[in-house]
């Protein structure tokens, strides 16, 4: 904050020189605000230049990108990443040609939008342009491909790769983890190994990823690179302990990831859920007081889908959409007939304690937010093409089941993406494998 002030008087101390004019004093100026987070000011800057260059482009659409990729706030990051596709729609209509820069800043965009369609669009203008050969845009290119749910697109662009660097093959290695293809991942890490790359600590989270849910024993492979975890390692590892039942080892790595994240609810949320699963009473009452204690709020449940260029978000029992009446009459029959195919709704976590007291951690609500995003998702889109959805925390174990369901009744492949992993649904089943830290 302290560099802050002293950028602003800086500011202040051009315009008495004279110097506000210049173009590179601007960019310099609007880049400081975007990075202390004052996005209005830098906002206001981009607006009233009359003259825009190239720099300028990719310094407002990078400064919404790193504020999307840090930001805390859900919808605020959705907002920065809105944002930062509008401006980069405006650089594309002014006939300005983008740069390598431009390009990696803006599919990362569309892959924190899960924005696809306009990663594709992005796609074809690298080609027509002559840098999908930078490493740099090819890199950001498989990224963008496997974290919008497309594993064969995102294979393709790595293998077209003419180089291939640490980052290239750490988000592949990455993605087929993610989109439960174990095999692939762990081949490809051998493949990696024998090329000469040496791996760093996010190509072992890929790996450790891939060894958790094809079940083999991930603290082994910890012991062994040596190499500290970090939340999104607890995180897998609490999954693959229950997705395989070793409980005890789940609750040892839940309570190391809540160490890392001694404030972070939904942490309390899985681990309450956890020790509900099993019974154990008396440590669900302990968490329950160390929440209060803490004075740990409620989850933020939000759950958002892209739809032709504009970004539509949900929260539970949501019912501000024009189109809530539809919505919740077609969520209302697709769970009527999922019942008849064998769906039996669940009370998210299991918001009660073992003498059936309802304590309100967790939601109980029927109408969470990723099943209204594909409600409306299913109303909203053509017969045939796949839904995106972006949620900010966890599934419910609930949605999960129910959400399998209507992708065999409806046809259609629904990919969401939580706080911790992809889920593909295709013809009833989740390319996770029903394996994942769900609540």
């Amino acid at each position: 904050m302290h560099a802050l002030g002293f950028g602003e008087q800086v500011h202040s101390y051009s315009v008495k020189l004279g110097y506000d004019a210049s173009v590179s004093i601007k960019n310099s100026i609007m880049y400081l605000y975007l990075r202390s987070g004052r996005v209005d000011e830098a906002r206001r800057l981009f607006d009233a230049m009359r003259t825009i260059s190239l720099v300028t482009w990719n310094a407002i659409i990078a400064g919404y990108s790193q504020i999307m990729g840090s930001e805390k706030d859900y919808l605020k990051a959705h907002h920065s990443g809105s944002e930062a596709l509008q401006i980069y729609l405006k650089l594309h209509r002014s006939r300005m040609k983008p740069d390598l820069f431009t390009f990696s800043s803006i599919l990362t965009v569309c892959s924190g939008l899960v924005a696809l369609d306009q990663g594709e669009q992005i796609h074809a203008q690298t080609i027509k342009s002559g840098f999908l050969s930078d490493v740099v845009v090819g890199s950001a290119l498989v990224n963008m491909y496997y974290k919008c749910g497309s594993a064969e697109k995102a294979t393709k662009a790595f293998v077209e790769m003419p180089t291939r660097t640490l980052i290239s093959w750490s988000s592949m290695i990455t993605g087929f983890a993610q989109h439960g293809r174990c095999v692939e991942a762990l081949q490809l890490f051998e493949d990696m190994i024998i090329t000469g790359v040496k791996p760093n600590k996010v190509t072992f989270v890929g790996v450790l990823s891939a060894c958790s849910h094809a079940g083999m024993e991930a603290f082994d492979f910890i012991e062994k690179t040596e190499f500290e975890p970090n939340e999104f390692v607890w995180s897998l590892l609490i999954a693959g302990c229950r997705s395989h039942g070793n409980m005890e080892l789940g609750f040892y790595a839940a309570e190391r990831l809540l160490q890392l994240k001694p404030k972070d609810c939904e942490t309390y949320a899985l681990l309450l859920s956890m020790y509900i699963s099993a019974g154990k009473w008396k440590n669900v009452t302990k968490v329950r007081k160390m929440m209060k204690d803490k004075k740990i709020g409620s989850l933020q449940d939000w759950s958002s889908i892209s739809i032709k260029d504009k970004v539509y978000s949900f929260k539970p029992d949501d019912k501000s959409n024009n189109q809530s009446v539809e919505m919740y009459r077609l969520l209302d029959d697709l769970v009527e007939r999922a019942k008849s195919l064998g769906y039996v709704s669940e009370r998210s976590l299991d918001a009660v304690d073992e003498d059936g007291n309802d304590e309100g951690i967790l939601s109980s609500t029927i109408h969470h937010s990723e099943k209204l995003a594909v409600a409306f998702g299913l109303l909203s889109t053509c017969q045939g093409s796949s839904i995106r959805v972006i949620k900010s925390i966890s599934m419910y174990r609930d949605s999960h089941s129910l959400i399998k369901h209507i992708s065999a009744m409806t046809g259609r492949e629904i990919i969401l993406r939580d706080s911790k992993r992809l889920h593909q649904f295709n013809d009833g089943q989740c390319s996770c494998g029903d394996f994942g830290s769900l609540l």
